[in-house]
């Protein structure tokens, strides 16, 4: 059921009511008319169009600087073209709508919106189409992300499914006053054969509330394939960049395997993504044998999240496969591994960077009793890595630490970070935090070489 929590919120401009098909293809045909129209008076004329609501977004070559139109350029089909394609009707059985999302994704049953359309409106549904499949993730507390793939009569049908959204967001306003809204804002897409996107940002009592929902609408002949998701930080325009980014890859196999539905096919689907990576990775190796059997986590709000200072250091709930050991030995002795692939590179070195930047801003947190010391220490292991030591100073002892120590290593190849952590009775003297560092780096090493 759609989230029930942004039911107060009201919608900015004119509400926008759902059309007959006829209506729906009239305006995507009066859209698309005036697109040509603009054409033919060149780039010029073509820069001078109303901007509703301005703002930085992706382009293609990652220049976030560009202002656009927030209605986008109209779906170009030629509604005169070939009327003699046999339009894919049915989705293949084996389509891979779910490549790029968490483990733990499930295809609960016929769409049913999970987030609301441009600035409170009603937004995408499959409705007019002649098939269709959704899958949904969850982690049971706030994040989700949403796919629905829908088949349309006809290239035509479905390019106006995308021109009702983009008429949505050109008619939404910027709220203005002190009180609940909605703003929607389009960013930059190139999917496809046509695509559109934009994001929902929430305000409470006038002020950005940072709550954000990206929707991504992508056309290749007959199929729209509909992802969504939420997330935090939404008035910063380098999340809402990164954002972007992380859609256009994560979707970017689906996307390619939508060339089935096009007016010149593909054959079949193309072969499936490449099994997860980390799949065959002994998280175990070092542990003592009773250490247990490693346990793969859902993909998001696994134990693993780490925090610095009360802000989060590193949280798998963007990865896209996550594996995890641990052990509790009988005395003062605990330990865990986290292997977490993310969908690119980037997204990895955005991670690694985050707790970088945090401990670098976090020397020690205090408490009424004491206080958590972080010294970095030097590690050489993978593409990217980071370490440091924990040791606990109270009152009792007159600033002076206790034997207890913990250490984490967090260290990345190519688009997997594992993040390794132990803590025992090794902090006694510098000669013990020595002996303690090596032996942890020599096991982490073990399980990093499976991953070059």
């Amino acid at each position: 059921m759609p989230d029930p929590l942004f039911d107060h919120f009201q919608p900015e401009g004119t509400p926008v009511t759902p059309l007959p098909a006829s209506e729906v293809r009239r305006r995507g045909d009066r859209m698309r008319r005036r697109n040509t129209t603009l054409a033919a008076v060149g780039s010029a004329a073509a820069a001078v169009l109303l901007i509703a609501v301005p703002m930085a977004v992706v382009s293609r070559d990652g220049d976030s600087g560009a202002v656009i139109d927030p209605a986008g350029t109209p779906s170009a089909v030629d509604p005169t073209g070939p009327v003699s394609t046999a339009w894919v009707q049915q989705i293949p059985r084996d389509f891979p709508l779910t490549s790029g999302m968490p483990d733990g994704t499930s295809a609960p049953g016929p769409f049913e919106p999970q987030i609301v359309g441009p600035c409170g409106n009603d937004g995408w549904t499959p409705a007019g189409s002649v098939d269709e499949a959704s899958v949904i993730w969850t982690d049971q507390v706030e994040a989700s992300l949403q796919r629905a793939l829908a088949l349309y009569p006809d290239a035509e049908a479905a390019a106006a499914a995308i021109d009702e959204v983009r008429s949505q967001v050109a008619e939404c306003v910027t709220p203005r006053g002190n009180r609940d809204a909605i703003e929607a804002v389009a960013v930059t897409s190139d999917l496809g054969e046509d695509s559109f996107a934009f994001v929902n940002r929430w305000y409470s009592g006038g002020d950005l509330t940072g709550e954000g929902h990206f929707q991504q609408l992508v056309r290749v002949g007959n199929a729209v394939l509909f992802a969504n998701g939420n997330f935090g930080s939404a008035g910063d325009q380098a999340v809402i960049d990164q954002t972007a980014d992380l859609f256009r890859t994560r979707t970017a196999y689906t996307v390619s395997a939508m060339c089935v539905f096009a007016a010149d096919p593909c054959d079949e689907v193309p072969p499936a993504a490449p099994e997860s990576s980390i799949d065959g990775v002994d998280l175990l190796i070092g542990y003592p044998d009773d250490a247990g059997t490693t346990s793969d986590a859902d993909g998001a709000g696994a134990s693993s999240t780490l925090d610095l200072c009360g802000r989060t250091a590193f949280d798998p709930g963007n990865a896209i496969h996550v594996r995890e050991a641990n052990y509790q030995g009988e005395a003062e002795d605990t330990r865990g591994r986290t292997l977490a692939e993310f969908g690119s590179v980037a997204e990895a070195e955005a991670m690694m960077e985050q707790a970088a930047a945090l401990l670098a801003d976090c020397p020690e947190e205090r408490s009424a009793s004491g206080a958590a010391v972080f010294t970095p220490v030097d590690l050489a292991l993978g593409q990217q890595a980071l370490s440091w030591t924990t040791r606990y100073s109270s009152d009792e002892l007159d600033g002076g630490f206790d034997t207890g120590l913990t250490v984490h290593q967090l260290v990345r190849v190519g688009s997997v970070v594992l993040v390794a952590m132990e803590y025992g009775e090794g902090g006694g003297s510098d000669e013990t935090i020595a002996s303690f560092i090596e032996q942890m780096t020599a096991d982490t090493a073990a399980v990093v070489d499976q991953l070059s």
